[in-house]
């Protein structure tokens, strides 16, 4: 993910002359390296390559067709893999409507849409202030802010009333009233067409954000067809752009309602330490109680699983699952280290 970021620095990047020979074969560079670490990605990259390509037309340059070279150089070796081509049971597509809604009703669009409710509220404020300071037609500026305040609202409540729903440890649950989860998923669409809407409203000609909403579209329609195995993992790419969506609304909103870029600035960077620091702290606290947990010889020598859970079970793989501990493992790393208790 960050070789691709680091592709959309370097197409707006004032290339010294000096280092303008050796770009293109650091393109190559960045397709080829990005595209062997996931499916989703390997893919997204051509796309992306596609589009740049197709976006410059006659202004295409040397770094962008080596970028492209990269990115089907990784997907051709990528998926002549056997491993693409034989039966799996672990591997399943599907093609069946049917089945692609339910599991976009049921799972995937919580994650895309719904659980990011930080995303949305950041969202559907700025574009609320963009509206009642923009000079839209007075009949479509009520009715933007109107759709905008619902939509804020009813995701606020619709999280408050999942949290009284257990999750399981694959972050989807297990049982849920079909009328709830068509609901759901019928207005994670529509609040996607409005999003959609409110981009071409205020950043019509913008490329970057739309070329995010594509990559989004890229990403995650890939996905629509996967039956198995279905897990978050995946839709983590989509977050980095729809942060950075979000952050062209909520910046540009500031500067709407004339809000000082000291301020500004101050804001983000208080707002980076708190999270970051938040972040840290609890990783940290969990490695703390895990390390606790899997120094008993119960547990690294004769593979007796423990019971006790890690302070933030959010942070990590499966919402610790216990039976994600290797005993090997930790009888190795405590050996190496001089950590066993005596």
């Amino acid at each position: 993910m960050i070789l691709v970021l680091l592709y959309l620095i370097v197409l707006e990047w004032d290339i010294p002359s000096k280092v303008k020979p050796f770009i293109p074969i650091l393109t190559l560079l960045l397709a080829f390296s990005a595209g062997l670490f996931d499916e989703n990605m390997t893919i997204a990259s051509v796309i992306l390559a596609i589009l740049v390509i197709l976006y410059y037309r006659k202004k295409t340059k040397a770094l962008h067709i080596t970028y492209l070279i990269g990115a089907i150089l990784s997907a051709v070796i990528m998926f002549i893999h056997r491993g693409y081509h034989e039966a799996s049971i672990y591997r399943v597509t599907t093609f069946n409507p049917n089945k692609i809604w339910q599991d976009y009703g049921t799972v995937t669009h919580f994650w895309l849409v719904t659980f990011n409710i930080a995303l949305i509220v950041a969202i559907l404020l700025a574009i609320f202030s963009l509206t009642v300071k923009s000079n839209l037609p007075v009949i479509r500026k009520w009715l933007t802010a109107i759709v905008a305040a619902i939509f804020l609202v009813y995701y606020i409540f619709i999280n408050i009333y999942l949290k009284t729903i257990p999750l399981n440890d694959g972050y989807g649950y297990n049982a849920l009233d079909p009328k709830l989860w068509n609901r759901e998923g019928i207005i994670s669409v529509i609040f996607i067409l409005f999003i959609a809407y409110a981009i071409f409203t205020f950043f019509k000609t913008d490329p970057k954000m739309w070329l995010y909403v594509l990559l989004i579209g890229a990403i995650a329609g890939q996905l629509l067809f996967v039956e198995s195995p279905v897990n978050p993992r995946g839709y983590f790419l989509t977050y980095i752009f729809m942060y950075l969506i979000a952050m062209k609304f909520v910046l540009k909103a500031l500067d709407a309602i004339k809000v000082n870029q000291y301020v500004i600035n101050l804001a983000l960077l208080l707002a980076l330490i708190f999270m970051g620091g938040n972040y840290q702290i609890k990783v940290h606290t969990n490695y703390v109680a895990n390390l606790e947990r899997v120094n008993h010889p119960q547990f690294y020598k004769r593979g007796v699983l423990f019971s006790k859970h890690i302070p933030y079970r959010e942070f990590v793989w499966t919402n610790d699952l216990t039976n994600q501990q290797s005993p090997a493992y930790w009888n190795l790393y405590l050996t190496k280290h001089h950590l066993i208790k005596n």
